[in-house]
């Protein structure tokens, strides 16, 4: 078993995690259309260059075995104490080994502990990923069908 450190994003791993994280988005969520993939690279999260840019109003954290980047999940805050997860990753060769529980339940106890968020939401596109956040407590609130670029999005919220 491989010792895992999770914490905020830092700007010694800003180059690491900004290439990463365009590079999985291209190729690790098989459930977004290249349409939307292009969408969130060249318009939404076209500010990868610059980490003060894309960290304003963002949490990121990491999952990181020595200097090896395992997994990120980033996420903000929106009026009224709800945190979002909007996204959540971990390389697929150390998937089933707790690391994505370990990233979710720091957002949480990070979140907790500013003590102005009273809820946590996240949605996912792939159903399988549905168990997954049902046993870290989240419930399930709602199904939008055929969402942006006509994928399903399920969402889940956990009070906290």
């Amino acid at each position: 078993m491989i010792k895992i450190k999770i914490g905020f994003l830092k700007k010694p791993d800003w180059n690491g995690f900004a290439s990463l994280f365009s590079k999985q988005l291209l190729f690790d969520f098989p459930t977004f259309s290249q349409e939307g993939k292009r969408f969130f690279l060249e318009k939404k999260y076209n500010n990868l260059k610059s980490a003060e840019s894309f960290l304003k109003n963002k949490q990121v954290f990491l999952a990181k075995s020595k200097e090896n980047l395992l997994g990120f999940l980033v996420s903000h805050q929106v009026p009224g104490g709800v945190a979002i997860c909007d996204w959540l990753w971990v390389d697929k060769n150390h998937r089933q080994q707790g690391i994505g529980h370990l990233l979710v339940r720091s957002w949480e106890e990070s979140n907790l502990k500013e003590k102005k968020i009273h809820k946590l939401s996240i949605s996912t596109t792939n159903q399988d990923n549905l168990s997954f956040y049902q046993r870290l407590g989240f419930k399930l609130e709602g199904l939008r069908e055929k969402d942006q670029w006509g994928v399903d999005r399920y969402l889940l919220g956990k009070l906290i």
